[in-house]
């Protein structure tokens, strides 16, 4: 692919702290007068002004009120240019109940309340910790592809939206270093993006477009590596799936699971296929056990042979089957209150709605 196939759209703003204060300040003034509301959190760092963005956790009462949950959302809030500018995603919207396992849902440590009550929030068990990491990975790189293949396809590059989205490889890569993985390779391509954040009013859009064509191959490369964990720690005994084993991630994305890849090739803009370790099919085997709203999901997008043998650990069972309980709680009440995916935050599955 050559650089005069995408189109790159220069998002940069000269922002300072002090706007970041300022426009949080004012959503927290705005969200209190909700009568729901109970607390808003931060996690992420906005170190970077005008490179990073604000992550807010509204906590809310389990209410059915679609109109006024509706009003919470950061268009709803304001309008203005540092509101766009400053938040790329919209809130991450909790009740009481689905709160206290947030972290099971993100796997966010740094979480910090800015105003409201101090509320009820489990901390991951660290008996947890090894299986939990490699859920996360498997399921926020499947979904991070999907949206690195659709701007693609899209033609458009945005340099902030490029920089902040391939930053969050470090997030997946921390996870796989808790499991005692440390690669060389993925450190050193960290290490660049962090570079580019630090100068990226001076960027070249070739250098941009070369980061984010390699950013496909070390996400994957970081699953991959998560697999290798995976099958070595939790999964002693497992049959090879058959080629016809898959999982359709919405309606223009599908995930093979494979044996092995000889070469990470560069993306093209008509490969609607994710490639991931067969091992990591029996992850997603083991969701679609339970009787919940994620495990019926993953029943109806998994395909392919359902008999084959597979013996999954005990631990990371259980680890697996109180996040899913917990995203499913999360969920149902989002969907109960007809929230759109946008207020959803990051769920852990591109669950297509």
């Amino acid at each position: 692919m050559t650089q005069r196939n995408v189109e790159f759209i220069n998002d940069l703003k000269d922002y300072d702290i002090s706007a970041y204060t300022a426009i949080t300040e004012r959503y927290i003034d705005y969200a209190s007068h909700n009568k729901a509301v109970l607390a808003v959190y931060q996690i992420g760092s906005t170190n970077n002004p005008g490179i990073s963005d604000i992550d807010l956790v509204v906590v809310v009462e389990n209410v059915f009120d679609p109109e006024s949950l509706d009003s919470l959302k950061i268009s709803r809030f304001e309008n203005s240019e540092p509101a766009r500018d400053l938040f790329i995603h919209d809130i991450y919207l909790y009740d009481r109940e689905s709160f206290k396992t947030f972290r099971y849902t993100v796997h966010a440590q740094d979480l910090h309340l800015l105003w409201g009550t101090p509320l009820e929030v489990e901390d991951i068990h660290e008996e947890d910790m090894e299986a939990l990491s490699l859920q996360n990975i498997f399921d926020f790189i499947s979904s991070r592809l999907i949206q690195f293949y659709q701007f693609l396809s899209g033609g458009k590059l945005s340099l902030r939206g490029t920089i902040v989205r391939v930053s969050s490889i470090k997030h997946s890569y921390d996870l796989l270093k808790r499991v005692g993985i440390v690669d060389h390779e993925m450190e050193a391509f960290i290490r660049a993006i962090y570079e580019m954040r630090e100068n990226a009013y001076t960027i070249h859009s070739q250098e941009l477009l070369s980061i984010f064509l390699d950013s496909f191959k070390q996400f994957s490369r970081l699953v991959w590596l998560a697999g290798t964990c995976f099958r070595e720690h939790f999964l002693p005994c497992y049959e090879t799936v058959g080629l016809g084993n898959s999982m359709k991630l919405n309606p223009h994305f599908l995930m093979r699971f494979v044996g092995k890849i000889t070469e990470l090739n560069p993306p093209t803009r008509t490969d609607p296929t994710i490639l991931y370790p067969d091992v990591v099919y029996y992850h997603y085997r083991a969701i679609a056990q339970w009787e919940n709203a994620i495990s019926l999901w993953a029943r109806n997008i998994l395909s392919g042979n359902r008999d084959e043998y597979y013996d999954l650990d005990v631990l990371y069972v259980q680890t697996l089957k109180k996040r899913i309980e917990a995203m499913a709680l999360h969920y149902e009440f989002l969907s109960a209150n007809r929230i759109t995916y946008a207020m959803r935050g990051y769920p852990g599955f591109a669950v297509d709605t």
